[in-house]
Formats: C-alpha cells, sequence, structure tokens
C-alpha cells in the first residue's frame, strides 16, 4: 500500500548535507504522519533516518500529526 510521501520540507546545514522532513502518509490508522531524511546535498540521495513515524504518543504509536 502506498501512503504518499509529499509536502517535503527542506534545511540546507551549512556543510551542504540536506535534511528533510516530510509527510509520510495515512497507514497508521489514518493518521497523517511525519518522516524524515538526509542527503550530502539537495541532489541526493536520500536516506530514510527512521522507518517509523517520528512524532509518537506516550504509549509508542503514531501520533497524530500535520505537515
Amino acid at each position: 500500500m502506498y501512503c504518499s510521501h509529499t509536502n517535503p520540507s527542506p534545511v540546507v546545514l551549512p556543510n551542504g548535507t540536506v535534511v528533510l522532513a516530510f509527510n509520510a502518509g495515512h497507514c497508521h490508522g489514518g493518521r497523517e504522519n511525519i518522516g524524515l531524511a538526509s542527503a550530502p546535498s539537495w541532489e541526493g540521495p536520500y536516506t530514510l533516518l527512521a522507518k517509523n513515524s517520528v512524532l509518537r504518543t506516550p504509549d509508542g504509536g503514531p501520533d497524530t500529526a500535520e505537515d
């Protein structure tokens, strides 16, 4: 199931590395999730920094988020 990965918000660090927050989809019970990726430059290649949503509830589940 493709959950859409949209609305990237990049931050370019002084060394040129890019950290990207993005809408990681609605696969977790209809909750919108935020993902993080990084790359050595804006051209990529990008590496996913976490397989799960970066925002979590106190019990460890994916938290509701708005990108």
